[in-house]
């Protein structure tokens, strides 16, 4: 298995807008094979920070998915709008 953890920091003026592309993100990739979970967060106590948690099969799966429709028409407008955006990758993960 394979988790994506990624941070992403935005503006106040941005912020719903940026939780709405990422909440059709999640909607979308959760659909596709390979998908165990893709769960958006928001900070309880920094209003400007978001997160992905998206875990995937595998690394070819995940290949996919960076390839689909939505994976290229949303997450480059989100890195437009965010002020900072960082990712964590873990793989061999226990079950």
């Amino acid at each position: 298995m394979i988790r994506i953890n990624v941070t992403i920091e935005v503006k106040s003026e941005v912020r719903a807008h940026v939780v709405e592309l990422l909440r059709e993100m999640s909607e979308l990739s959760r659909q596709e094979k390979g998908c165990i979970g893709y769960e958006i967060f928001e900070n309880s106590r920094l209003n400007n920070v978001l997160m992905i948690v998206e875990t995937w099969e595998n690394e070819a799966l995940l290949a996919i998915h960076k390839e689909s429709d939505h994976f290229v028409r949303i997450i480059p407008r989100v890195r437009e709008l965010a002020t900072e955006m960082c990712s964590q990758k873990f793989t061999d993960m226990l079950p």
